[in-house]
């Protein structure tokens, strides 16, 4: 017994040291975590490169990561590019390991060890399209191609924040698109997210600089664009009746590339019918000083409507060569999250626009809270303790409370109680004085801050007791930030009158205030209460649902952004609130994805139909392209057999001795049409080979597949809208129409070609519609996921109906 209790004692002991060891090791690796980069500070570093040959990563690495003290010296007797690493004595040679040196010590390396794999794994995609280049654009544009998928969700290459993979891809893909021309024309039609990404990477600060420089062909051609406009916008003056005119509306009159300003891509311009546009008039605007805002709160995701909002400030500001500043309005700590907030950065970046940011209105609380006292102090405002209730019968009836005469010391003492949320100080509110007679029931002395004693800010925790509303916040901070034109759906109309009234006020700089019509499509919910309301009781998977009318959900379900912001732009600030028919938006979608993506067959399973051919076959195999029209995008193999399956629904059209053509084969004659005795289902069908018929006299023409083992199977996803109303009125009950179910799933095998799709990549299935690969090939067990991609049309694209009804607006 005592030797049994040894050894436990030992091994005890030993599981200890083991555990100390561990710890020992952990504490070296977090001290070497720690002291990383602390040797790695340098004095300045000299880089030595041939005259001809610049170190273009290196020199935009020290750009972007605002190095200090680096130079770049071209010598004529430089054999190779080399640097210098001042006072340590470092010597690097070539290119990238100077730029690695600059990404190590200014932080493009990566924030995570995963995001650092992924660095360098795009930075060698990078410098493959440069050891490539010389072979043209057949082998660049598959490459491209190939980047641009894996971007079509990020912003950046590897993870959230800029790295020198981003600076190598953008180096890279430059100089391919300046050694061929059909690179760039290939990146401008096809490319849409690899050229948002371009454009993103252009805009940091210096980079304007770096390409006028070592790109300026680039710029010339620009230059010469712009000549040439100048000279026909001069020939066209001379022509005009009214030439002392044309000067003085300049801004108002010039007519603007949709493509170029906007940076959308020509074939979804031309799919929207927008050939040009005149500038749009904006009171009070200066070119490059208009300032636009886009103040989402952090309370959901970003859906279509937000995207209107974003997209319209964007254009303004792009317009008049201003800026978009980005700020997150939180004052309702209730329903703020930390999670929206990155739901929301994130769905920017999906979007692709340029701003300026983020702030928060919370950076700004103890500023508003002093023009609330101020505005106590000047008579401007009071403290009430009229029940809630009881305060908005008197508003109705224009009456006057009892606390609007209370003294400025009363209200001061008050609002110290507000702020600390006495029990006396809960009772509160503040409300503006201004006139309870007007006509306008919302401008009767509305309520400018409240208590919130219990709740937790997501930035501030518990600071704060009192927060200010958004009509007393949202002028404040607009006029403080510097925006000259504050742009308000038109529901906000009526409570214009307060934004002044708080600017005018505190004594704030003016804002201009433009309405415009928000965003409303039929069967389409934006309410974030109702949308968290199926993602609470698990009817959606989430919010990036495809059913979802949210950014990342409609972007999942196959809508290109570019369409989107296209869609959006060219309604301008139309005041008219409409029902507008979604399915349009799809249309456009559709026709710009057309040409661009690869066809593929599917065939169901659930109810599959097997054709055998009498004829003699040997098994083969034969290469065709991916899209008859567009050979660029590859091709597929096809294989050819006696077994073959075929859809259900093409079978029971047939008849024995009917002529039909297999696509992408030839023709057969149907000779037996077998059933399932039990059901009267169709089992099998047998046929003749009959490839000297002519395509072109039979009237039906259906897709098959080879039944063999390189078949993949397919999950096809299709999304019903939310609700089976075109709109709900105020008393409707969500429950009463809402759509059950909302997703429809046909099981079905493909052709072995979809194993090579990669997730985000838009398909077309022969005679089904246009997909987006959800979940990409894993392996033979795990199913290839396709969602739908709506095409806009009130009806089938086949005889092979999709199982979601089709639901459209009938404008006649």
């Amino acid at each position: 017994q005592n030797t049994s209790i040894m050894e436990e004692l030992h091994k005890r002991a030993k599981l200890a040291d083991d555990s100390i060891g561990m710890l020992k090791n952990r504490i070296i690796s977090l001290e070497n975590i720690l002291s990383f980069g602390q040797n790695d500070q340098y004095d300045r570093i000299i880089a030595i490169h041939k005259q001809d040959e610049f170190p273009l990563f290196a020199i935009l690495a020290s750009e972007l990561g605002n190095a200090q003290n680096v130079k770049f010296i071209a010598q004529k007797k430089a054999t190779e590019t080399s640097a210098t690493i001042v006072p340590q004595g470092y010597n690097l040679k070539g290119d990238l390991s100077i730029a690695r040196f600059l990404a190590y010590t200014h932080g493009l390396d990566g924030k995570t060890a995963y995001q650092r794999v992924e660095v360098e794994n795009w930075i060698s995609f990078g410098i493959n399209l440069i050891n490539v280049v010389e072979q043209g654009p057949k082998a660049l544009n598959p490459l491209l191609k190939q980047l641009d998928t894996h971007l079509t969700l990020r912003t950046f290459s590897a993870g959230y924040s800029l790295t020198l993979a981003d600076i190598v891809l953008y180096v890279t893909v430059k100089q391919s698109a300046k050694s061929h021309v059909g690179v760039g024309k290939f990146i401008d039609n096809q490319a849409f997210n690899l050229k948002r990404f371009l454009r993103l990477i252009a805009n940091h600060n210096g980079v304007k600089e770096f390409d006028e420089k070592y790109f300026p062909c680039e710029g010339n051609q620009n230059n010469n664009n712009n000549k040439n406009k100048k000279k026909n916008k001069k020939k066209n003056n001379k022509n005009n009746n009214n030439d002392k005119n044309v000067d003085n509306d300049k801004e108002k009159t010039d007519e603007i590339d949709i493509s170029e300003v906007f940076g959308i891509p020509k074939n979804i311009v031309a799919c929207l019918g927008w050939i040009g546009k005149n500038k749009i008039p904006l009171e009070g605007a200066e070119v490059g000083k208009v300032v636009t805002r886009f103040p989402p709160e952090p309370s959901g995701y970003l859906h279509v409507g937000h995207a209107k909002a974003l997209f319209l400030n964007w254009s303004y500001a792009k317009q008049w060569k201003g800026k978009l500043l980005l700020r997150f309005d939180d004052t309702n700590p209730d329903k703020e999250k930390k999670e929206y907030v990155d739901g929301i950065m994130e769905d920017l970046a999906t979007l692709g626009v340029e701003y300026q940011g983020p702030t928060y209105t919370s950076d700004y609380f103890e500023t508003i809270r002093e023009y609330a006292i101020k505005l106590l102090k000047e008579g401007h405002a009071y403290i009430d303790f009229t029940p809630p209730d009881k305060m908005k019968e008197m508003r109705d009836a224009g009456i006057e409370c009892e606390y609007r005469n209370n003294t400025v010391e009363q209200n001061l003492e008050y609002f110290k109680e507000m702020c600390l949320a006495t029990e006396q100080g809960s009772k509160c509110v503040m409300r503006a004085k201004m006139d309870m007679s007007n006509p306008v029931k919302c401008l009767r002395d509305p309520s400018l801050y409240r208590v919130l004693g219990k709740s937790n800010h997501y930035r501030t925790g518990d600071k704060y007791k009192a927060y200010p509303l958004y009509d007393l916040a949202c002028p404040i901070v607009d006029s403080i930030e510097g925006v000259t034109h504050a742009l308000r759906t038109n529901e906000y109309r009526d409570r214009n009158a307060l934004y002044d009234w708080v600017i005018e006020k505190c004594g704030l700089r003016k804002v201009h205030i433009k309405d415009y019509a928000r965003l409303n499509f039929a069967y389409t919910l934006l309410s974030k209460r109702k949308l968290n309301w199926f993602v609470e009781t698990k009817r959606v998977s989430g919010w990036d649902s495809p059913a979802f009318p949210t950014v990342r959900g409609l972007v999942r379900r196959g809508l290109q952004v570019d369409v989107l912001k296209g869609y959006v732009i060219s309604q301008g600030s139309s005041q008219k609130t409409t029902l507008q028919d979604i399915n349009k938006l799809w249309s456009i979608n559709r026709k710009a994805i057309d040409g661009d993506i690869p066809r593929h067959s599917a065939i169901s399973v659930e109810k599959q139909v097997d054709l055998i051919l009498n004829d003699d076959i040997e098994p083969s195999q034969k290469v065709i392209p991916k899209h008859k029209k567009n050979p660029g995008l590859g091709q597929n193999v096809i294989h050819y057999q006696k077994e073959l399956i075929i859809e259900y629904d093409d079978a029971v059209t047939l008849s024995v001795d009917e002529e039909i053509t297999l696509y992408d084969w030839g023709n057969i004659i149907i000779r037996e049409i077998i059933k399932d005795p039990e059901t009267a289902l169709i089992t099998t069908i047998r046929a003749d080979l009959h490839l000297q018929g002519d395509y072109r006299k039979t009237k039906k023409k259906i897709n098959w597949l080879a039944n063999n083992e390189h078949l993949v199977d397919v999950v096809l996803h299709e999304y019903d809208f939310l609700i089976n109303k075109t709109k709900l009125s105020e008393g409707d009950s969500l429950q009463d129409y809402m759509n059950d179910p909302i997703e429809q799933i046909t099981i079905c095998k493909a052709d072995a070609n979809v194993r090579t799709l990669q997730k985000s990549q838009s398909i077309q299935l022969l005679r089904r519609g246009y997909f987006k690969v959800d979940t990409s090939f894993v392996a033979s067990h795990s199913p290839v996921h396709l969602v739908y991609i709506p095409h806009g049309h009130n009806q089938n694209m086949s005889i092979i109906k999709c199982k979601v009804p089709i639901r459209y607006v009938d404008n006649h």
